[in-house]
């Protein structure tokens, strides 16, 4: 009977996911920890220099994994599974998002020295360190939903998200004030914050959009499965929360 060769460690998509899940965990935590280590010492003009590109790199990387994640782990997920498996649209939208925030930033870098840019890492870092967080507990726990751990998930993404996309939205028209960093660009000027200022149009409902939805399946799906709402009527305080959730973030930028 021959004997069978084994090349190299083979992981399941569990340990696959689990894996990915507390790198991605670990590295949100750094980076939010840099920020509250280097804000107190160099302040917010100096910050983009000590922290900028660390933010970057781990912005747009895990945002990648998220889709190398769907593709090879919950794209082989039947769609009629009782697991909830991520949508391809908001990762698409949050990948093109980051692409576009982290081009302003590297082309533009003094719009980043404002306290929009602290905020957007303080906020996105959080909130991706809980999502991570709470991915890895889930499935370590086969399924398991911790009660105060969801509840912390959720606020975390009704409150940080619209505190997130405001910070964006400051800094691509705060990159409309100054010149290119590089000199190539800045033949194209003109063309460039055209672009800038037509996404930024097209930016908000596609936010709201994926927001809405995702409000949605967190608080009345949740609500309708308890037995507490039976029909779509109840549907008004979705809004509530979303009104309330933007004039938070808008009151956040402003203390």
């Amino acid at each position: 009977m021959p004997n069978r060769v084994q090349t190299g460690p083979r992981y399941n998509n569990t340990q696959l996911f689990l894996l990915v899940s507390d790198i991605a965990c670990c590295v949100w935590t750094a980076v939010n920890a840099r920020l509250l280590v280097l804000l107190p010492l160099i302040g917010i003009r100096f910050l983009p220099g000590g922290i900028a590109d660390f933010f970057l790199t781990v912005n747009f990387g895990t945002v990648l994994i998220d889709l190398f994640d769907y593709v090879t782990i919950f794209g082989k997920v039947a769609s009629s599974t009782a697991f909830s498996v991520p949508r391809l649209m908001p990762l698409v939208f949050t990948c093109l998002e980051r692409f576009i925030t982290s081009a302003v930033i590297l082309s533009y870098p003094r719009s980043a020295r404002c306290k929009a840019f602290a905020t957007l890492i303080y906020a996105e870092s959080l909130l991706e360190s809980i999502r991570c967080y709470y991915n890895f507990y889930k499935v370590r726990t086969f399924g398991r939903h911790h009660r105060i751990l969801r509840a912390i998930k959720k606020l975390s993404y009704t409150i940080l998200v619209p505190v997130q996309t405001v910070c964006e939205l400051i800094l691509l028209f705060t990159a409309l004030q100054f010149d290119s960093y590089y000199d190539i660009l800045n033949g194209y000027s003109t063309e460039i914050k055209t672009t800038i200022r037509v996404l930024a149009i097209f930016y908000l409902p596609c936010f709201y959009a994926i927001y809405r939805r995702k409000i949605y399946e967190y608080y009345y799906l949740d609500w309708k499965n308890k037995g507490k709402h039976e029909s779509r009527r109840e549907y008004p305080p979705i809004r509530i929360l979303f009104s309330l959730s933007f004039s938070f973030s808008f009151l956040f930028m402003y203390l």
